[in-house]
C-alpha cells in the first residue's frame, strides 16, 4: 500500500525527465502510508499529519478501506467553522510541522 500525489509525480518523474506515459505508480509513490480511522478525533488526525509530515491523510473504515482523505485545507475549513475545537493555532501548528524540512532525503 502506498500514496501518490501530484507532487510525487512532479518531483520523482517529471523533474528527472522520466516518460510519464510509460512510468508505473510504484516508481514514484510513497511506499509508506499513514491513515486514521473514520471514528478518530480531529486532534488525532492532526497529530498523525504532523508526526509523519503528510499534507493529506487517508481515512479508513473497519475493513481498512479508504473512505475519504483529510487535507490541510479540510482542517482549516473545520477550524473556521468550529471555533474552540481545533482552533486556528492548532491548524497553523500542523501546517508548520508538515512543512518543516525533514532529515530524510526525498527520494
Amino acid at each position: 500500500m502506498g500514496m501518490i500525489t501530484d507532487r510525487d509525480i512532479t518531483v520523482r518523474l517529471v523533474a528527472r525527465g522520466e516518460d510519464t506515459r510509460r512510468a508505473r505508480v510504484a516508481e514514484c509513490m510513497t511506499d509508506e502510508a499513514f491513515a486514521c480511522h473514520q471514528s478518530d478525533g480531529i486532534e488525532d488526525c492532526m497529530r498523525t499529519m504532523s508526526r509523519h509530515q503528510v499534507r493529506r491523510l487517508p481515512i479508513v473504515d473497519n475493513n481498512r478501506r479508504v473512505v475519504g482523505i483529510v487535507s490541510q485545507s479540510d482542517l482549516a475549513r473545520y477550524a473556521g467553522g468550529h471555533p474552540g475545537r481545533a482552533g486556528r493555532r492548532d491548524v497553523a501548528d500542523v501546517v508548520c510541522a508538515v512543512s518543516k524540512p525533514s532529515d530524510a532525503a526525498y527520494r
